[in-house]
C-alpha cells in the first residue's frame, strides 16, 4: 500500500504534469534558528504546496526514506519557489533530496513600495502581491516556537498552520508573478521591476489567507498506523485543481 507522502506526490503528478504552469511552493523549517560553530541547521519539516494542496513532511522523524520524494524533487519536470532557497537547497541536499529547479522569488520579484529594504521576504512580497494580510502572517511565531520543529511527533495545530501558510505563500507568490509576467531586472542587490510591477490582490486570497488548504501532514510512527493526517480547519473551494492550467 503506497504510503501517504507517496500517495501526494501521485496526485501532485497526475495534476502538474499536463498542465501549463508547474509550480511547487517549497519551504523548508530547521531544528535551530541559525547555525552554530559546532552545529550546522537541519531540515526537519518539508512543506510542498501546488494549487489549494499542502504536504507537511515531518521528515526528521521519518525513519524510511522515500526515493518517491526525491524523485519528485530531481530534475527540471517542475518549477520549485522559495525564498532563501541557496540555504534550503544545501539543507536538502544533505539527506539526499537534491532540488534542482529552484527558483528564488527575491531574485524575481520586489515591491516596488519597498526598495529601501535590501532583503524582501515572504511575508513582504506575499503582502503586496496576495493580500496585506500576509504582512502580519509570521506574527506571534518567535524563536521559542522556531525550536520546537524538531521535537516529537505530532506538531501543534499553531505549527502546521504556519507551515501550510508558508507552503501556500510562496506557490501563490509565484504563481502570481509568473501569470502577470513580473520579471525582476538586475542583481539580488539591485532589483528593478516593470512599470506594471504591483499587481491587484488575489481574489482567493481572504479564504486562503490562513491556511484553510487541504492540508495533510505526515510523519512516521511506530504503531500500525504508520501515518497519519491531519486537516488545518477544513478546505477552500475558491480554486479546484483546474485553476493550476487556468490561471
Amino acid at each position: 500500500m503506497a504510503s501517504s507522502v507517496e500517495a501526494w506526490l501521485v496526485k501532485a503528478e497526475g495534476i502538474l504534469d499536463p498542465s501549463a504552469r508547474k509550480i511547487v511552493g517549497l519551504d523548508v523549517e530547521y531544528d535551530q534558528i541559525r547555525d552554530s560553530y559546532n552545529s550546522k541547521k537541519k531540515a526537519v519539516v518539508i512543506q510542498l504546496c501546488y494549487g489549494n494542496d499542502v504536504l507537511v513532511y515531518h521528515i526528521y522523524h521519518a525513519d524510511e526514506k522515500f526515493l518517491k520524494l526525491r524523485d519528485f524533487l530531481w530534475g527540471w519536470r517542475y518549477i520549485f519557489a522559495g525564498f532563501c532557497i541557496p540555504k534550503d537547497k544545501n539543507a536538502l541536499g544533505h539527506p539526499g533530496l537534491p532540488v534542482h529547479n529552484l527558483k528564488d522569488i527575491q531574485q524575481i520579484w520586489r515591491d516596488p513600495e519597498k526598495s529601501w529594504k535590501r532583503t524582501q521576504g515572504l511575508k513582504d512580497v506575499g503582502g503586496a502581491i496576495i493580500d496585506p494580510y500576509y504582512e502580519k502572517m509570521k506574527d506571534g511565531f518567535g524563536n521559542r516556537e522556531h525550536n520546537m520543529w524538531a521535537n516529537a511527533p505530532p506538531l501543534p495545530m499553531k505549527h502546521l498552520e504556519y507551515a501550510a501558510r508558508d507552503a501556500y505563500a510562496t506557490y501563490e507568490v509565484k504563481k502570481l508573478v509568473s501569470k502577470k509576467n513580473l520579471v525582476a531586472k538586475g542583481g539580488a542587490d539591485n532589483v528593478k521591476t516593470k512599470a506594471s510591477a504591483k499587481p491587484m490582490p488575489n481574489a482567493n486570497a481572504k479564504a486562503m489567507a490562513k491556511a484553510k488548504a487541504n492540508v495533510k501532514y505526515v510523519r512516521f510512527k511506530d504503531d500500525e498506523d504508520d501515518f497519519v493526517d491531519v486537516a488545518a480547519e477544513g478546505s477552500s473551494d475558491d480554486e479546484s485543481d483546474d485553476d493550476i492550467d487556468k490561471a
